[in-house]
């Protein structure tokens, strides 16, 4: 079970529907996306709107794979 993540911002992009940032978690030695973030504007100011990946696959051997992600307390 994942506990700790941390939330890196992306390079920026003039495409609008790319995410400003990416969810990453530390499995091991290596940080594996685990979702994206977009900065949006609201009416009490800028804010995060977050996606998890439905499931993990790893981008080297597409055969690896986890099955989800929760966000637990």
């Amino acid at each position: 079970m994942l506990k700790n993540f941390s939330i890196f911002k992306n390079k920026p992009t003039d495409n609008d529907k790319l995410p400003t940032h990416s969810i990453s978690a530390k499995i091991g030695e290596e940080y594996i996306t685990i979702g994206a973030c977009w900065t949006k504007e609201g009416k009490g100011g800028k804010f995060l709107s977050c996606k998890l990946q439905d499931a993990w696959v790893d981008s080297k051997d597409r055969t690896k794979t986890r099955k989800g992600f929760t966000i637990t307390d």
